[in-house]
Formats: C-alpha cells, sequence, structure tokens
C-alpha cells in the first residue's frame, strides 16, 4: 500500500502491520482495533486506510463498528469484502489495493486529474497473447505476501472457476497435493505449508525458483505471476536471483 501510495504521489505517516492473524476469530482484531484509535487521534494523519485478507465475520462487524465512530476518513480493502457493510460504517470501500491507494491519495487532497494511474499497455498484453498457444490457458501465481497472493486469487476467481490454491477457503479447490497445481493455481509460499523447517522465501528463493521451473515447463502454463518484496531481512536481490 505504501508504495503504491508512493506511485500516486502521497505519502504515509504511520504503517502498521497487524500480521494476518490478526482478523481471526480467535485474535479478534486487537491489533487493528488499537491502530484505528492511534491513526485517530494522530494529527499529522488524514486518512485511514484498512488492509486485510478476508477477516472473520465477527471481527469485521467489530472492527467496521470502531470506524464508525473515526473522526477522519476510512478507506477499506478487506479482500473479498462487501461493499455494503464498509458504506454503512462510514467509510470508503476499495475492491483493490490499487483502487484504496488511490482513493487515499484523493481523500488526503491529491488532484485526481493529475495522478498518473498507469493505465495498461494493451498493445503489448494482445501482443504478448498472440503468442501463446491454444494449450497455454492457465494463470500460476508464486507469492511470497500472503495479502498479495488473496489479492490476485480473489481477482482471478471473477473471471475463472476453477481457482486452485493451499489458502483457499472453499475446500472445494484447497490444494491436496502442494507440489502439483491444478487449472488456475495460486500459491502462498510463505505459508507454513512451505516454510516448515525452512526459510522465507523472501530471504531465501530456492524454493520458489524450482517451482517456477516447474511450472514454465507445463505446456497448459500462458501466465506465471510473481510478488518481489524489497525491505529489510528480504533477500538482497530477489528480482536479480530469479
Amino acid at each position: 500500500m505504501s508504495v503504491r501510495i508512493h506511485d500516486f504521489g502521497g505519502g504515509i505517516t504511520q504503517l502498521i502491520g497487524t500480521g494476518g492473524r490478526d482478523l481471526s476469530e480467535q485474535v479478534g482484531g486487537i491489533m487493528m482495533l488499537d491502530g484505528i484509535k492511534a491513526l485517530d487521534e494522530d494529527e499529522a494523519t488524514k486518512v485511514i486506510v484498512l488492509i486485510s485478507k478476508p477477516p472473520a465475520p465477527s471481527v469485521e462487524e467489530k472492527v467496521l463498528a470502531q470506524v464508525k465512530d473515526c473522526k477522519k476518513p476510512v478507506v477499506v480493502y478487506f479482500i473479498g469484502g462487501k461493499e455494503e457493510a464498509v458504506l454503512a460504517a462510514g467509510a470508503h470501500f476499495a475492491k483493490t489495493s490499487k483502487e484504496a491507494a488511490l482513493k487515499a491519495v484523493v481523500l488526503a487532497g491529491a488532484n485526481e486529474d493529475e495522478i498518473n494511474k498507469r493505465a495498461l499497455n494493451w498493445p503489448l498484453i494482445e501482443e504478448v497473447r498472440a503468442k501463446l498457444t491454444p494449450e497455454q490457458k492457465y494463470v500460476r501465481g508464486l507469492f511470497c505476501g500472503c495479502t498479495l497472493c488473496d489479492e490476485a486469487m480473489y481477482i482471478a476467481m471473477e473471471t475463472f472457476e476453477d481457482v486452485y490454491s493451499n489458502i483457499q477457503k472453499n475446500p472445494d479447490y484447497k490444494l491436496k497435493n502442494l507440489h502439483e497445481s491444478k487449472a488456475h493455481t495460486f500459491l502462498d509460499m510463505g505459508d507454513d505449508d512451505f516454510t516448515n523447517g525452512k526459510p522465507h522465501p523472501m530471504i531465501d528463493p530456492s524454493s520458489r525458483i524450482a517451482r517456477f521451473l516447474q511450472e514454465a515447463k507445463d505446456p497448459s502454463v500462458g501466465v506465471i505471476l510473481m510478488d518481489f518484496i524489497l525491505g529489510f531481512g528480504a533477500n538482497e536481490d530477489p528480482v536479480g536471483v530469479m
């Protein structure tokens, strides 16, 4: 989110990473609720943006109830969330991280007409698509970031029915064999499934490189989708090693 906001010419005052489990039933959104309160009281913050992979319904209700009492505009990007519930809380709904960032900078005072929204390069897309064979019809996502994996997967699910993952909520589309992709497959390679006894792929990308080679050899694959996360503790050159 901070990268996207920077792309649109904005900036951030605070970034609080709550962790993916914070909005689970067991934890109850403790960190996000504290974060909303702190940011609402922070004089330098003009707009609050909330981001989460799909939260537990009861926790989402609790968070939106607190949002309703905020003195500042709040943009809510809960992957797969319902617009009605967000609007009922008096907040601004975002369907994607790009939309959330755009709404945030506009609410903070940026001129929407002057923002570089980075339109898709359709001529290049058509040129690449023309090179694919008819059997190259599947997308395979290999992600280090869980929320990034979730976002891409939910967007794919709007177009395709057969979207499988190790983090799918629907048990019918949860991968039975992690080492074998099916149809459109999105893998969170930072999940416990892949990191038990091994470094996270942000640090050591060898497991993702091996899976990349496996997917690249599959004649039914048309697109391989990846994220590259920079920062302290991450691999020094994740794009280079890939």
